[in-house]
């Protein structure tokens, strides 16, 4: 009598192999070997999982090193992205005779991320560089149009941690407007060479370092934020507060006169040349407002 033995089908590697690489190429992600964040990869490369996954019910059954192969391949392609991945610089200028935009709007939402604000003066005229810099954020926005330029920033990797400083440059040919909405960020903005119109900045549960130029308009509302700004010398200023700050420091050396409980204003403010002098309002309630 001849006993028929049922063979018990063996299980492809292709999934269990692939798994444990992706956890491996998300690790190596958030200890900064690669620049790519495991999202990056997945982003470009999902299009080649659905190709081996077909490819694995197609011709693994039964044959599991051919599995371990397949799974192999896909993780050289991913691993040779990641390890080639730059983070992409973002340029944003517009032809002569086109409306120019009024607006650059940025929101930062990610706990513990830093951001570096430096504007600069292009070319020796009145063309105007925005340019931030932020680490622990990756860019997840950028839409430019006639009316306005929008920046959203936010991590967009849930694995990495230490990610290099992200660029943005934003160039436009007159005075422009800044909304800021930025919530549990260090910031530090050097804003001396800018010429604006006004900045609007909302700071949440954070720390600002803010030094401001010889012109323009700033309201700050302020909530739990540890704010500094340091005014250029010999500028005529006035400040606004509508704030319930726990401290607010003004250095003495400073020739900015108490008008009444709301209001300081340097000598002879309503007399200067509006192009060179400064209005600030503050608002919220900040753990600590100290102006030099």
């Amino acid at each position: 009598m001849t006993t028929v033995t049922e063979q018990t089908p063996r299980r492809s590697l292709f999934w269990p192999c692939l798994l444990i690489g992706l956890g491996l190429l998300g690790a190596l992600s958030a200890i900064d070997v690669f620049e790519a964040s495991l999202f990056d990869i997945l982003e470009q490369f999902w299009p080649v999982l659905l190709i081996g996954a077909g490819l694995d019910l197609l011709l693994v059954r039964n044959r599991p090193k051919l599995g371990l192969g397949l799974a192999l391949l896909v993780l050289a392609v991913m691993g040779g992205y990641g390890l080639t991945y730059n983070e992409p610089n973002y340029a944003i200028s517009y032809p002569q005779g086109t409306t120019m935009p009024e607006t650059a709007h940025i929101i930062v939402k990610e706990r513990t991320s830093t951001l570096a604000i430096k504007p600069e003066i292009l070319d020796g005229k009145a063309s105007i560089a925005g340019i931030v810099q932020a680490s622990n954020i990756n860019v997840r926005e950028l839409q430019p149009d006639s009316d306005q330029i929008t920046i959203v920033l936010g991590q967009d990797s849930p694995l990495g941690t230490n990610r290099s400083d992200q660029t943005i440059l934003v160039s436009m040919n007159h005075a422009v407007d800044f909304d800021w909405d930025l919530r549990d960020v260090s910031l530090n903005a050097d804003l001396t060479s800018l010429q604006i119109g006004k900045i609007d900045a909302k700071l949440q549960a954070g720390t600002a370092t803010i030094a401001l130029a010889e012109r323009g308009e700033y309201h700050f509302n302020i909530d739990a934020t540890t704010l500094e700004l340091t005014l250029p010398p010999g500028v005529p200023v006035r400040i606004h507060r509508d704030d319930t700050a726990t401290a607010f420091n003004l250095d003495q050396s400073l020739d900015i006169q108490s008008i009444d409980d709301d209001l300081y204003s340097s000598p002879g403010w309503e007399e200067s040349d509006e192009t060179y002098r400064l209005d600030i309002y503050l608002s919220g309630s900040a753990s600590s407002i100290n102006i030099k």
